[in-house]
């Protein structure tokens, strides 16, 4: 601890730092518009229907239950 303490004491790294400019910096809503579908909306069923298909997939879960 105490040679990487001394060592760290006598390293110097430039730091670069990028400036977010318009085009490189989305903002919060457009990450999160990625995520979004104004189309297609599923039902409750069908959200329902693909859960249990996905689980009664797994290898260790009886589909018959």
């Amino acid at each position: 601890m105490a040679l990487r303490a001394a060592v760290l004491r006598h390293i110097r790294l430039p730091v670069l730092t990028l400036k977010p400019t318009a085009s490189r910096a989305p903002s919060q809503w457009s990450l999160l518009r990625l995520f979004s579908s104004h189309d297609d909306h599923l039902t409750k069923e069908e959200v329902i229907d693909r859960v249990l298909d996905v689980v009664k997939s797994f290898p260790k879960v009886d589909p018959s239950k």
